[in-house]
C-alpha cells in the first residue's frame, strides 16, 4: 500500500491544483480548480522517474517549472509546455 509523505498546493495557490508525494517516489497533481467539495481528486501521475527514491517535497517555481527533493538529497526538476 502506498502512503502519503506530503501533499501541498500548485505554486501555493489551491485553483492551480494539489500535489501529492507517496512513498516508493511516486508523484500525483490534480487538475486546476480541483472541486473541494468532494471525497476524492482525479489525480495523475507525474511521469518523474526516480528509482523508487522517496520524494519528501515539491515546489513550483512556474506553472511550467516542477522541482522535487528526496531521500539521499535527490534533487529533480520537470519542465513542461
Amino acid at each position: 500500500p502506498r502512503r502519503i509523505q506530503n501533499m501541498g498546493f500548485v505554486e501555493g495557490d489551491i485553483r492551480k491544483g494539489l500535489w501529492m508525494t507517496l512513498n516508493g517516489g511516486k508523484v500525483f497533481i490534480s487538475p486546476n480548480e480541483p472541486d473541494l467539495t468532494k471525497d476524492g481528486f482525479d489525480f495523475k501521475e507525474a511521469d518523474i522517474k526516480t528509482g523508487g527514491d522517496g520524494v519528501t517535497g515539491v515546489a513550483f517555481r512556474k506553472a511550467d517549472e516542477g522541482w522535487g527533493v528526496g531521500g539521499s538529497n535527490t534533487k529533480y526538476v520537470r519542465f513542461c509546455g
